[in-house]
């Protein structure tokens, strides 16, 4: 029995050349046409004799985060297998690089983070928790699971009381999204911005989520039509200002370390404690 399982998508090129190092840098092309720079290519050994076998890694200009992963090509330029398994014991694992993802070190430009949180200061949005002089800045969505729970943790962490977290809308759930965030306007004006977080911030996150799509559809009318469709817009325009500057996912956060005429600093996609995400910013320049 053979040691090695295969599991690949094979595209037929027809190409003028049998070389594979030509048809690697055919696919390349595809991926920079795609918005993706290529930080690395280099041949390594490989593990089958018609095959040639490339370590390329593939930067996320949205997330600064540099993909690595080996590809093969058979000698003859023809086919591409995008993934390779081989069985160790009971299991079956990736043939992968040993870092598979590599954040990058780059400040970014964060002007977009401060014409959001004008937006959200001249239309009296709530989006502040904590009063510490520390600022983080969590890009969250009303419907994001990952988000609640991710609050809810920096605000049982023992380090909460130096921060304050600055929530910025990201309605990437459409139009059930942009509506609870119109909600949460209106029931922040009417109730309190410290009820809200406590009715739909607080519990278990299934619960919270369930509590307020069954509330926006009970109370959502009892919005003045006026107000409903001016946040709506305004949560339309908030989305499109994010997606614009290379927001792809929540939660994502952020740490302004600049704060001049352009505002620098750093992002990260996805959850980190803290701590973590502070020693890791500080070694972004």
């Amino acid at each position: 029995m053979k040691k090695f399982l295969s599991s690949f998508l094979l595209f037929g090129f027809a190409l003028a050349t049998s070389q594979s190092y030509e048809t690697l840098e055919l696919l390349l092309k595809s991926f920079e046409k795609q918005g993706l720079k290529v930080k690395e290519e280099k041949e390594v050994k490989s593990e089958f004799p018609n095959f040639d076998k490339y370590l390329i890694g593939l930067e996320f200009p949205q997330n600064h985060k540099e993909v690595r992963r080996y590809i093969w090509i058979s000698k003859d330029g023809k086919y591409i297998l995008l993934g390779v398994f081989k069985r160790q014991g009971n299991r079956v694992v990736a043939i992968e690089p040993k870092k598979t993802v590599v954040q990058l070190s780059e400040v970014q430009n964060l002007n977009f983070i401060k014409n959001v949180e004008k937006i959200l200061k001249e239309n009296n949005i709530p989006y502040t928790i904590g009063h510490g002089e520390k600022e983080i800045y969590i890009v969250w969505d009303v419907f994001c699971p990952f988000c609640h729970e991710y609050i809810k943790l920096i605000k049982n962490n023992p380090e909460f009381k130096n921060y304050t977290i600055k929530l910025i809308p990201f309605p990437v759930h459409g139009k059930a999204s942009i509506e609870g965030f119109t909600y949460l306007v209106w029931y922040s004006k009417k109730y309190g911005w410290d009820k809200y977080q406590k009715e739909y911030m607080s519990k278990n996150v299934r619960e919270d989520e369930k509590k307020l799509a069954k509330d926006l559809q009970s109370k959502y009318s009892e919005i003045p039509e006026e107000e409903r469709k001016k946040y709506e817009k305004i949560f339309v325009q908030i989305r499109n200002e994010l997606i614009k500057a290379g927001m792809r996912g929540t939660p994502t956060v952020i740490k302004v370390k600049e704060k001049g005429e352009n505002w620098q600093g750093c992002v990260n996609l996805g959850a980190k404690s803290l701590k973590d995400f502070e020693g890791w910013c500080k070694t972004q320049k």
